[in-house]
């Protein structure tokens, strides 16, 4: 499965991370929003919003009737599937380079990959792993992460600039069906039960669930807040392939302490450590309003991957320690309905903020306020 998941993030974040800014470059052309009456660059950022907003929409609609199929065809071939779906979507792109029609197909693809692929690894993963090594499992899995990404930033950029997006899409192609090839190694488990949304609302009436789906809507508030952020070192910085190089370069001196974090939370109580961390990474985002160059870049961004190594591999086992259980399989399309119900409405803000002038500022509470409301996890259930 580790290796397997290793493929499928080298192609995931070797696309992933550039996407923000080839949706970006596509919109800014496209007279989609023409009549708001924005300028190129507004345009552009509102296509970014609109892409993740339908790659969204399309999650919360599928969601359950994914679930009941996935349920007949067990984690491995919900994943293998999964991952065909995201190679629909690299090649959406690619045919998005010549019509724009194609970014349908992507966010499609993008949707239906969301839910075969993370919902089946994410449950798999919490239901193999022993409770007393959660912390060393993530810590792992994020340390691999970490790894790809320390030279795909660098690496993409240079396949972009040297040969264009089509043969970053072709390789990420690649990389995704080798990916499968691990997949049919692993142990065929039994899913419990089927999702169903009576159980969701009953399960929305208990207290500490409620408190949850406030969790998952800091968390959401952050991710669209990292969503957005290249394009504003973009901004700062000029040239694409120096956005690769300041996001490899932060994150192979972050490298080291996430393996470390993962083996601590399996030995001390993590909450101090997770609390802590997350708070400096909260207070990074709250930093970026006085960016003012390339170092100021590099320098906050060093701070946030070095804080977030200790405060993303905590968050991930405490969630993980909270999801297993028979209902492990349920508890991560629930996850993934309340993500989406919060990514609707909060890409909805941001669409509105972008035609304000107070875009970027909000951006950036946003991600602060986002990593703050995360703090509140809680392994309990």
């Amino acid at each position: 499965m580790f290796f397997g998941t290793l493929l499928y993030n080298i192609a995931d974040q070797m696309i992933g991370f550039f996407l923000p800014l080839f949706l970006f470059g596509i919109g800014s052309k496209l007279a989609v929003f023409s009549w708001l009456h924005v300028a190129p660059f507004v345009s552009g950022i509102l296509f970014v919003v609109m892409y993740y907003a339908l790659q969204r929409a399309v999650v919360l609609f599928t969601l359950f009737p994914l679930g009941k199929l996935m349920y007949r065809l067990g984690f491995v071939w919900s994943m293998v599937i999964g991952t065909l779906f995201l190679c629909g979507n690299f090649v959406g792109f690619y045919l998005a380079r010549t019509d724009p029609r194609f970014i349908t197909l992507s966010f499609v693809c993008g949707g239906i990959d969301m839910v075969l692929y993370w919902v089946a690894h994410d449950s798999l993963f919490a239901h193999e792993i022993c409770i007393k090594e959660i912390g060393r499992g993530v810590g792992a899995l994020a340390f691999l992460t970490k790894l790809i990404q320390i030279a795909v930033p660098a690496v993409s950029g240079l396949i972009i600039v040297f040969s264009g997006y089509d043969s970053l899409f072709r390789i990420g192609i690649v990389f995704l069906l080798l990916s499968c090839v691990p997949f049919f190694f692993i142990p065929k488990t039994r899913i419990q039960a089927p999702p169903k949304f009576h159980e969701l609302m009953a399960w929305l009436r208990e207290p500490r669930f409620r408190k949850f789906a406030l969790v998952q809507v800091g968390t959401y508030m952050d991710v669209i807040a990292l969503l957005i952020w290249p394009i504003y070192v973009l901004l700062i910085v000029g040239k694409l392939e120096r956005v690769g190089y300041i996001f490899s370069f932060v994150l192979f001196l972050s490298l080291i302490l996430t393996y470390i974090t993962g083996w601590i939370m399996d030995h001390k109580k993590g909450r101090r450590m997770f609390v802590a961390s997350g708070t400096i990474v909260s207070f990074t985002w709250i930093m970026r309003f006085f960016i003012r160059g390339v170092w100021d870049i590099i320098g906050i961004e060093l701070v946030e991957k070095l804080a977030g190594s200790v405060y993303s591999p905590c968050y991930d086992s405490i969630l993980c320690k909270r999801s297993k259980g028979k209902s492990v399989f349920a508890f991560h399309i629930y996850k993934e309905f309340l993500l989406s119900v919060d990514a609707l409405v909060l890409w909805g803000g941001v669409f509105v903020l972008f035609l304000l002038p107070v875009a970027w500022t909000s951006i950036f509470l946003l991600g602060a306020l986002g990593v703050g409301l995360s703090l509140f996890l809680d392994a309990k259930k």
